[in-house]
């Protein structure tokens, strides 16, 4: 829905849904990512280290080169805005998760060796070391200019502290239990969300209420999932997260198909919030189901399935 507002209505400025959806989708989607990210309990040698970059590529940045690139001629992009803008024309999400999973590896590395015991407050002091590890590295500016457009490193920075905080939750069963089963620590989070977005409708994001309203977004998000997995409603969800990366890596093509910036210029000239719910939903289900129609296609060729979906 925000890439509907965002591209096909060309209007994204102090736009409510717009707003909500940019709010906390990412810090989500990295959370999402970490918390599957790596096996529990799997020990790390040399060799399982090598399979698990190597699947990682083929995941991850085979299909950021096939896609991007077929994408880069359709639509007649420039290739440079591909590998050295640090949106690489929305494609970035596979290429900063490849490299989040790579730098994921120091620490569990290091947790494995110093941590044998699973002593939680060792392993936050481990990864806290790590995020602020990154906020020194880019106030020095440690890469050139070129290497930070080229690795999308502001999007490292920013998202891979998400990615840890899933990893955690998924590794202690006590924080998993606390986010998914304490009705006041969701009660608290969603009065923080809320506020956080208050606030923005009259203040700008910082970098503490933008961190405050993902981390609030995201126990919200994992403890109604949690308590409506039984549901219609949830199963679709569940659904939708197993395809995820096939939507994300075929939508772009669906998305820039349509355009409609009249109608962002209607919006812009008033809310009409429930129009606009109405409108972008529906459009976004036609995109989900294009999208999941075409992975279908695809998933029948083996070939296919690998270059374009990093399905091994």
């Amino acid at each position: 829905m925000g890439h509907v507002i965002c591209f096909d209505f060309n209007n994204n400025n102090k736009n409510l849904i717009f707003e909500l959806i940019y709010s906390f989708h990412m810090p989500l989607f990295m959370f999402l990512a970490g918390f599957v990210g790596l096996k529990m309990n799997q020990k790390f040698d040399f060799k399982i280290t090598i399979k698990y970059i190597i699947n990682k590529f083929i995941t991850l940045i085979i299909p950021f080169l096939s896609v991007g690139l077929l994408f880069t001629y359709y639509y007649r992009k420039e290739l440079t805005d591909l590998f050295f803008h640090p949106m690489k024309l929305g494609y970035w999400f596979t290429w900063v998760l490849f490299f989040i999973g790579c730098i994921n590896l120091i620490p569990t590395f290091i947790s494995e060796k110093l941590n044998k015991n699973k002593a939680l407050w060792i392993d936050l002091l481990i990864y806290g070391v790590i995020c602020m590890c990154f906020e020194i590295i880019n106030k020095i500016s440690f890469f050139p200019k070129s290497w930070e457009l080229f690795l999308s490193w502001d999007q490292i920075i920013g998202y891979y502290r998400y990615f840890a905080l899933g990893f955690i939750i998924r590794k202690y069963d006590i924080l998993l239990k606390l986010i998914t089963e304490s009705n006041l620590i969701f009660t608290v989070s969603l009065f923080l969300f809320c506020g956080s977005l208050i606030y923005n409708r009259y203040y700008s994001f910082n970098r503490l209420t933008y961190l405050v309203v993902g981390i609030s977004a995201i126990f919200t998000c994992v403890y109604l999932f949690k308590k409506n997995t039984d549901i219609y409603f949830g199963k679709c969800f569940e659904y939708l997260g197993q395809k995820s990366l096939d939507i994300y890596l075929i939508h772009y093509f669906f998305i820039f198909a349509i355009s409609i910036p009249k109608l962002g210029d209607f919006f812009a000239n008033g809310e009409n919030f429930v129009f606009q719910l109405f409108l972008t939903s529906g459009i976004s289900i036609l995109v989900i189901a294009l999208t999941l129609f075409v992975s279908k296609i695809i998933r029948t060729s083996n070939l296919l399935s690998i270059l374009l979906l990093g399905k091994i």
